[in-house]
């Protein structure tokens, strides 16, 4: 799940994964009072509520530290400059754009049931649902493998499919041509 971020100001920013939330929280821009906005369904929680993040205990009284905790030049728009540098950097970030898996999963349907191969098509449908799946996560890149992968299996079953169909036809074609089709 995705969340933007939400400032005092009303300004919004993101979205960013979990991953990418727990590192501001690791790196002071995000507390748990932090307004965040779910990107999918536009609900607005405190970061504090939301699974999967944890907040280190703070030794700063209440109201010493700004929403964000942000200093120098990121007091102004902590999110603009991208993560601070941390022990945490090296963290998995998803890169790349958002893949089209419904067409990848219409295509995997199409060739298990009009084509003579659905084995292969089913191996397709799956590719096609864990790419979606990588893709509503974030990675971008593992999605476009899967998606690929969905593709092949789908165009050899399409590909089989057809084969198929023309062997039945000039089958029952020479079979009419010669008069054996009892």
């Amino acid at each position: 799940m995705r969340y933007f971020v939400l400032d005092d100001a009303g300004n919004q920013y993101g979205p960013a994964d979990l991953l990418t939330l727990q590192q501001w929280v690791t790196e002071g821009r995000v507390l748990a009072a932090t307004k965040l906005k779910e990107e999918m369904s536009g609900t607005v929680v405190l970061a504090g509520q939301v699974t999967g993040l944890q907040f280190p205990m703070s030794s700063a009284a209440p109201g010493q530290q700004g929403q964000q905790g942000a200093t120098g030049d990121f007091a102004q728009n902590p999110y603009e400059h991208g993560p601070r540098p941390t022990q945490f950097a090296d963290y998995h970030r998803p890169s790349g754009t958002p893949v089209d898996t419904q067409t990848v999963l219409i295509k995997a349907i199409v060739a298990t049931v009009c084509c003579g191969c659905w084995p292969l098509g089913v191996v397709a449908i799956v590719f096609a649902f864990q790419a979606n799946g990588s893709n509503s996560s974030g990675d971008y890149v593992k999605a476009k493998e899967l998606v690929n992968k969905s593709n092949l299996f789908s165009n050899i079953a399409l590909i089989f499919g057809v084969v198929i169909g023309e062997i039945y036809l000039f089958a029952v074609g020479v079979g009419a041509a010669t008069g054996n089709l009892n």
